[in-house]
């Protein structure tokens, strides 16, 4: 007896089989959890422009009230786009707003968006559909313009979903993650 703990003692290290099954575990681990990871990174990345989206439209509503209880004119229907470069707004379509005085209300939208959301060095777009003095729905993407087709007004006021060409809600087929609020599901 006494020789065989003196045996075991003696023995160091780990043996070439309990090598191998140690790192066939860890590979079966990995080849579970990898997928699953990837399809959460991809889900943070749909949640994050959609809670952008979200800001965006609630910075287009508090401009517009804002617009509306100096005077402005607020269009029954519009369609405003808004580019991002490097940090800065450049806004589109928003002409037909005018304040009281009669200028293009179109800066006080870019100092309201610029204000409520640092865009940082990013490059990005996002529509803003408008319809009966309301936004009904905005779109908001990152990086370079998209040449897949995005979400229209339609697909807010009516449907309530968009025929999304990627896998899963949030993604165009070309990989582009594209954020709407209010949230348009996969048809």
């Amino acid at each position: 007896m006494i020789k065989k703990l003196h045996a075991l003692r003696a023995k160091k290290g780990f043996t070439l089989v309990e090598l191998i099954v140690v790192i066939a575990i860890i590979g079966v681990l990995a080849a579970i959890l990898v997928p699953t990871m990837m399809g959460m990174v991809t889900k943070s990345r749909v949640t994050s422009v959609d809670q952008t989206a979200g800001t965006i439209k609630t910075s287009v509503e508090r401009w517009m009230m804002n617009l509306d209880t100096e005077g402005g004119k607020v269009p029954a229907t519009a369609t405003v786009t808004l580019e991002v470069a490097s940090g800065a707004v450049t806004v589109g379509g928003a002409d037909s707003f005018k304040r009281a005085n009669g200028n293009a209300a179109d800066p006080m939208l870019k100092e309201q968006v610029e204000g409520d959301y640092n865009f940082g060095t990013k490059q990005a777009h996002a529509v803003v559909y408008i319809a009966d003095r309301k936004v009904v729905g905005v779109v908001y993407y990152e990086g370079a313009a998209t040449s897949d087709p995005i979400p229209v007004a339609t697909d807010f006021t009516t449907n309530g979903y968009f025929d999304w060409a990627g896998s899963q809600d949030g993604i165009l087929g070309d990989g582009t993650t594209i954020g709407t609020n209010p949230k348009l599901i996969h048809s």
